[in-house]
């Protein structure tokens, strides 16, 4: 689905993010619409069709994560004519973090760490919420090929490939790289094989599909991308395989 955003009005402002948004309505629906500030009307659509897919393959893993489709026809003030909506969601923040709210971020560690979520936390704490005891992700604007701010996150590989080692598994746990660690730097081998199983269960033909039906670029790139990420759920399950011996 794209959202036309002549449907749309704007209800609301700009929320705290690095790239413009505001909030917009739709037969009584509250959506929040991102734009992206930087580079070129190709760079802003790459970047709205890689968050879509985060969200889609979250989603498969059984993540929590809200609903989002690429938006078209963004105003000028939002960066590009293309982004992304995703609807509103009331949600309490993680801070301060109770020991149900960091359990409830574990269960999804291994398919934002799969995803390269980077961002999954965010440097303000607010990319992730709380609904009905539920960890939900609200912005993958820093997942797969892109950081948040919208630099290739792999310059030195072609665009649409993935290291297929996880490094996330490791840094997003490390307080000297992620000032969020501290909400998995605890978690035990056992919980941490828990969180894989969700992403292991995600098949070659989903990751397919998704990719394919939703990714940036091409056929050749998609294609690329997705053998990316069969790598890179065949390298979680190598890793809690050494955790467990």
């Amino acid at each position: 689905m794209i959202a036309q955003l002549s449907a749309f009005t704007k209800v609301g402002p700009q929320l705290p993010g690095s790239n413009p948004g505001a909030q917009y309505e739709r037969q009584g629906v509250r959506y929040y619409v991102k734009g992206s500030a930087v580079g070129s009307e190709a760079i802003g659509i790459a970047r709205a069709q890689n968050e879509v897919l985060t969200a889609k393959l979250l989603k498969a893993a059984g993540a929590g994560v809200v609903d989002m489709d690429l938006a078209q026809g963004l105003p000028p003030e939002l960066g590009s004519r293309w982004g992304v909506a995703s609807r509103f969601i009331h949600g309490k923040p993680l801070l301060p973090a109770t020991g149900r709210i960091v359990e409830a971020v574990w269960l999804d560690f291994a398919a934002h760490a799969w995803l390269a979520n980077r961002d999954v936390i965010g440097h303000d704490f607010l990319n992730t919420v709380i609904v009905d005891g539920v960890a939900i992700n609200t912005d993958q604007g820093g997942g797969l090929l892109f950081t948040g701010q919208g630099r290739l996150k792999y310059p030195e590989l072609a665009f649409g490939d993935m290291p297929a080692d996880v490094m996330e598994w490791f840094t997003l746990r490390d307080t000297r790289i992620n000032p969020a660690a501290w909400f998995y730097d605890s978690m035990s081998d056992v919980e941490l094989r828990a969180s894989a199983r969700k992403v292991l269960a995600v098949t070659d033909a989903t990751i397919i599909q998704l990719v394919h039906a939703y990714g940036p670029g091409g056929s050749d790139l998609r294609s690329r991308l997705a053998n990316s990420l069969i790598a890179r759920r065949e390298a979680t399950g190598r890793l809690i395989e050494a955790s467990s011996r």
